[in-house]
């Protein structure tokens, strides 16, 4: 049945045992799980770690925690995306010098 829903759902069964082994899943896949397993394959993508995911969904983990996770990731994110955005911009710089010759 969690196989079949994981595939359903496009979610990574082997990532999401670790996470039912940690106490952030249930053994069936309900309602909450599948918003859970959606929100934790979103968060790992998006580079969040392991360890900082589990912290994110324990009961006792409060909302300022969470935001602190969530501002710190969003930092992350955003200098990769300016590191991105300097070569993107380095990239433009050579070919307009080599389309100017």
């Amino acid at each position: 049945m969690f196989e079949m829903t994981c595939k359903k759902y496009g979610l990574d069964p082997k990532k999401l045992e670790y996470f039912k082994k940690r106490g952030i899943l249930g053994e069936r896949a309900g309602d909450g799980d599948l918003e859970r397993a959606a929100a934790i394959e979103f968060l790992s993508a998006a580079g969040l770690k392991e360890e900082e995911i589990v912290r994110y969904f324990r009961p006792e983990t409060d909302r300022e925690e969470k935001a602190r996770i969530l501002r710190g990731l969003r930092a992350e994110l955003l200098e990769k995306l300016h590191c991105t955005q300097k070569c993107i911009d380095k990239i433009d710089c050579l070919l307009y010098a080599l389309l100017e010759k």
